[in-house]
């Protein structure tokens, strides 16, 4: 759907986005996760793709407790 592993969002696709859409790629990256599909994330490009700004897809909120999972 929306693989952005070593793409960051942009301001327009964010705009663009639906929660619908957002819950479908977290389900579909806990589906590939659950298979023990891991993918090579570039944090670098991301790093350097994001230095005027940030258009997150989501926020979440979890413990500060670093022993509770997400």
């Amino acid at each position: 759907m929306m693989p952005h592993r070593n793409k960051a969002v942009t301001r327009i696709e964010q705009d663009k986005l639906t929660p619908m859409m957002v819950l479908q790629d977290f389900i579909e990256g806990n589906a590939r996760f659950i298979r023990d599909e891991i993918h090579t994330i570039d944090h670098k490009a991301l790093i350097t793709q994001t230095t005027d700004g940030q258009h997150p897809k989501a926020i979440v909120l979890s413990c500060i407790d670093s022993r509770v999972p997400v």
